[in-house]
Formats: structure tokens, C-alpha cells, sequence
């Protein structure tokens, strides 16, 4: 905490902005990598003052423009509204897989499988399978579409008979309004694992732009614990032109990958000049090294707020997804503390008697085995499965 004790050390507006903020709600900024609580800070933007901003998802505008994207494919772009007060937070892209064996019985193929999950994307999202693909992915034997224009598609086939669904952003944008809640009791009901999410704030009137987050980057402000990621400057970082800057804040392969760009500027045109200040925050979130729990869903804002210090501007609320290393360093100090209190008066007298290794044998014979809620996938690291909450509603109960 002693890295935010000195205000005067930032050079940053942005810096400043958050430093400031949390020493005024009388907090230091920590380590959200480390799954500490980071302060609540004030948001520094001209978009509203000291209102209360909710970290849980905002339903973008129902005014929407339609053009044409790349091959003359139809896109759908939210329209700014520039008089917002609050930031706008939605998941641009979800990925999971789930083991058939939800959905298999004697006689049952994949394409049966298929059909049945059709049936539930239908009842989530208010999109089906729409068809064969010609080919398999990401090694998996054969593929589906979802919706039209690429919006999403279903992997079945080998994979340790697992199913994996993906949908893009287009095809979130063309879902029903509130399939993030009604996604939840699906994703439970097949014991899915979130692979992909990925995270957005839209601000359509930004005080700060890319060079600003850049600037806090300089000031560790983007730190794992006391590592800094990777950073890169795409665009005329010199030059104030139409064009925009974008800015790269770590790695695809490493689980977590900051991109924050001038939206208005990206999309050119009416946008470029209408909109020069929207700027756009994505978080791309994968399953390596992390478990992604299911209320990202339903609290984007507050995960992506929950990234990174420099983020914890956009919403009250912060949340971490954390790494498996810190989920298990948190599970074994926990088990250690309950052995201390519970058995250490025990194991004492046993090592004064036996010594550490004859103690050791005598405790742990016939217990050769890890304990229900801990894997041993990874056994230089011992890693502690999740443990979602319990569904609310049946997925029955949503279904048309």
C-alpha cells in the first residue's frame, strides 16, 4: 500500500484522479491481484460528478445505427448518447464448453445434442443453430452456426466429448434483453466452464483518452502485484489525428488482455466526427490460469472496475477474478489456520514424541488421496475448484 501513500509522485491527470479518489474515501489502492478489496473511487470523468455509478450491467441504448461492415455484412453499433451520467457495461463475448454427458443417453449422436442445445440458446439468447459448418474448430470434429454473419457457433466432436458454444459480440448485440441472467441456470444445469469472456465500458464523452492510461501504466498503476504487463501503442501516438490510438495492456496467451481505443475515431466517418470522444475498455478474460465464475454475467462493470487500479474509476464496486496460484494460496492458508487451531495442541505433542516424520505417517495413513473440493491437476500447485452459488430458478422455468 506504501506505492499510493505519495500523491505528489503521480504526473498523470488519470493518476491523480484515482489516488485522490480513494484517499478521500479513506483508502489506499492495493493489489487486485492479490484478490485485495481496492477503494471505492469517485468516478473522474465529466460523465457525473459524484453520482453513485452501479457496476452492474447497463443495457446499451435501444437506438441502435445499422451499417455495413467488412464483405457488406450488416452490423449493428449502439448510439451514443452523450448525455449519459452512467458508464455502459456489457459482455462483447462469451465462450464456454460443458461434458455431454448432460444431454447423452443410448441412441443419443452429437447431432441430437445439438438440436437439444438449440432449443436452449433459443430460450437465452433468442438465437438457434442455423446450420452445418463445412469444417470442424478449435479441434473439434464438427461445427454449427449460430444466428447469421458469423454471430456465434457450436463445437461438438472428440474433445473428451465436451460441447463448446461461442457467440461474438454481433450476435450478443442481436440477443434478447437479459440473457445474462437467464445464461446463468443454463451454464449451471451443464456444469459449463466460462473459457472466454470479454468485458466493455463504453464512455461517450471521455475526459481521458488512450495517452492517459498510458501515462498511469508509467505510474504502476497497471501492475500484477509488483510485476508490470506488457504494453503496446498502436496509431499516431505523435500526431492528434481522425485515426485513433489504441493501447495494449498485456498478453492473448497470459488469461487477461487490456485494449482501450477511440471507438468514434475506429469507426471513421459520421462517428470520427460526431464522436470523437468515445472511448471504448475492453478486458478480455480466458480460463488460463483462472477459474471465470458465473456473475461476470451479470456484473461486467464491476470485474472489469476490478482488473486493474487504473480501472477503478468507471464503478463503485470492484470485483477480481482471481489466478488459480492466489485461489490456492488463500484455500491452503485457510486449511492450515483450521489444522493450527483445531489439531496444532495434537500435532505437538505427537512431533515431541515421534518426531515430524513418524507424526506425519501416523496422521495422513490410509488418507492418500486429495480431499473432495481440492484437484490435483496441477500438482505443484494444488488448486481449489469453485464453488458457484446455488441457482436461484430452475433453467426449466425460463424456457418458452
Amino acid at each position: 500500500m506504501s506505492m499510493y501513500k505519495n500523491n505528489a509522485r503521480y504526473d498523470s491527470k488519470l493518476s491523480k484522479a484515482i489516488i485522490e479518489a480513494a484517499v478521500t474515501h479513506g483508502e489506499a489502492l492495493t493489489s487486485v491481484e492479490q484478490g485485495v478489496k481496492v477503494a471505492t473511487a469517485t468516478p473522474c470523468n465529466n460523465m457525473g460528478g459524484n453520482e453513485e455509478l452501479s457496476s452492474l450491467n447497463a443495457a446499451l441504448e435501444n437506438e441502435y445505427y445499422i451499417r455495413k461492415g467488412n464483405k457488406g455484412v450488416i452490423v449493428r453499433l449502439p448510439k451514443p448518447d452523450t448525455d449519459y451520467s452512467k458508464h455502459l457495461a456489457l459482455v462483447d463475448y462469451i465462450a464456454f464448453t460443458f461434458p455431454l454427458a448432460t444431454f447423452k443417453y443410448a441412441g443419443f449422436s452429437d447431432y441430437d445434442a445439438v438440436v437439444k442445445l438449440s432449443v436452449y440458446l433459443d430460450s437465452v439468447f433468442g438465437l438457434s443453430v442455423t446450420g452445418k459448418r463445412a469444417n470442424g474448430m478449435n479441434f473439434y470434429e464438427n461445427s454449427y452456426d449460430i444466428g447469421t454473419n458469423g454471430w456465434g457457433f457450436v463445437c461438438i466432436g472428440g474433445q473428451n466429448d465436451t460441447c463448446s458454444v461461442t457467440i461474438k459480440g454481433q450476435g450478443l448485440l442481436n440477443s434478447r434483453l437479459g440473457w445474462e441472467a437467464r445464461l446463468i441456470p443454463l451454464l449451471e444445469m451443464l456444469g459449463a466452464n466460462i473459457t472466454r469472456a470479454d468485458l466493455a465500458c463504453d464512455i461517450f464523452k471521455s475526459e481521458f483518452k488512450p495517452n492517459h492510461f498510458l501515462e498511469s501504466y508509467n505510474d504502476g498503476l497497471f501492475k500484477n502485484g509488483s510485476r508490470s504487463p506488457s504494453v503496446e501503442q498502436r496509431g499516431d501516438w505523435v500526431n492528434e489525428t481522425n485515426k485513433g490510438r489504441t493501447l495494449y495492456v498485456g498478453k492473448r496467451g497470459s488469461g487477461k488482455y487490456l485494449r482501450i481505443y477511440e471507438k468514434g475515431k475506429h469507426l471513421g466517418g459520421y462517428f470520427a466526427s460526431q464522436f470523437s470522444d468515445w472511448v471504448r475498455i475492453e478486458l478480455e478474460l480466458s480460463a488460463k490460469d483462472r477459474t471465470i465464475p458465473y456473475q461476470v454475467l451479470t456484473s461486467a462493470g464491476q470485474y472489469l472496475a476490478g482488473a486493474y487500479p487504473a480501472l477503478t474509476f468507471l464503478f463503485n464496486d470492484q470485483s477480481v477474478v482471481k489466478t488459480k496460484r492466489a485461489e490456492t494460496i488463500v484455500n491452503l492458508d485457510r486449511a492450515i489456520n483450521t489444522i493450527r487451531h483445531q489439531f496444532g495442541k495434537y500435532l505437538f505433542v505427537l512431533n515431541e514424541l515421534y518426531g515430524a516424520e513418524k507424526t506425519l505417517e501416523l496422521v495422513t495413513r490410509g488418507k492418500t488421496e486429495f480431499p473432495k473440493n481440492l484437484d490435483p491437476t496441477d500438482y505443484s500447485t494444488v488448486l481449489e475448484k469453485p464453488i458457484d452459488p446455488s441457482p436461484t430458478i430452475k433453467f426449466e422455468d425460463i424456457l418458452l
